[in-house]
């Protein structure tokens, strides 16, 4: 995304561990990953879970993250 490659995980249900996203976290230090889920939305950065159903958000909410540090959103908040 607009210079930024950032790692997606889609899970289909609640139970998301997942060894492969940590892995690739600790090696490449992404400024953003993102985890889809039937979890609700969480942003710890650089993880951001997804719930499913914001799927048609994802560029608004990326945008929304990359912004400048004094122009992101709080993190935990939605927008």
């Amino acid at each position: 995304y607009r210079g930024n490659i950032i790692p997606i995980e889609a899970k289909s249900e609640k139970n998301t561990l997942a060894k492969s996203m940590k892995v690739y976290m600790d090696l490449y230090h992404p400024t953003l990953a993102v985890k889809t889920s039937l979890c609700a939305y969480r942003y710890d950065a650089p993880l951001l879970s997804l719930p499913l159903y914001m799927l048609e958000s994802i560029e608004t909410v990326i945008a929304d993250l990359l912004r400048p540090p004094r122009q992101r959103p709080v993190q935990g908040s939605l927008f």
